[in-house]
């Protein structure tokens, strides 16, 4: 899962300015930049918003998967609409959802994890995790001199992110009895 959400945070920080310049062709850099801009600022309302409901209703795993589905739907709005304002809202979309999902992703090792395996389960999360932003510069990249279009690479994240949400789902319940916190023995 977090493979498949890291990839997709590469995806944005790497390749939208790319990719709105793409559909704002002609456009000058400080508008392509102004509006590689909007995501994030939508990202920054998402976040909050959507966090303060995990947190308020101590649901995690739907509010993990549905950012992820809403991440994958502005990449597949980005990738097959011919308007730009459909992929701006697209890469809008991309973004919230995926830095929302982040934000929710990591309270889960605690929930399903027991304290003495929690150290070494975050750290082989993270390290294959990482591994997304590491491939996913070098998959899109590929794809965009492939076909000369962001599309592809569009379609490669929502697709990862569509496997990350049905994990998520798959997920056995978490454990009853993972202690929160450390008590001595």
């Amino acid at each position: 899962m977090y493979f498949c959400l890291v990839n997709t945070l590469a995806m944005i920080a790497v390749w939208t300015p790319l990719i709105v310049k793409s559909f704002s062709a002609g456009q000058s850099h400080t508008l392509i930049g102004l509006l590689s801009a909007i995501p994030q600022i939508c990202t920054i309302v998402g976040m909050i918003l959507w966090g303060r409901h995990s947190d308020l209703t101590q649901e995690r795993r739907w509010h993990l998967a549905l950012p992820m589905l809403m991440a994958a739907a502005g990449w597949f709005c980005t990738a097959l609409s011919n308007e730009p304002i459909v992929q701006l809202a697209g890469v809008c979309m991309a973004a919230t959802g995926s830095y929302t999902a982040m934000s929710i992703f990591w309270t889960l090792p605690d929930r399903s994890l027991s304290f003495q395996a929690r150290a070494v389960g975050i750290a082989v999360i993270n390290a294959v995790g990482n591994l997304g932003s590491a491939l996913n510069p070098l998959v899109v990249g590929w794809l965009k001199d492939l076909t000369h279009t962001y599309t592809a690479g569009c379609l490669y994240a929502a697709l990862l992110l569509l496997v990350a949400a049905i994990l998520v789902r798959a997920l056995p319940h978490e454990r009853q009895n993972a202690s929160r916190e450390w008590v001595p023995e």
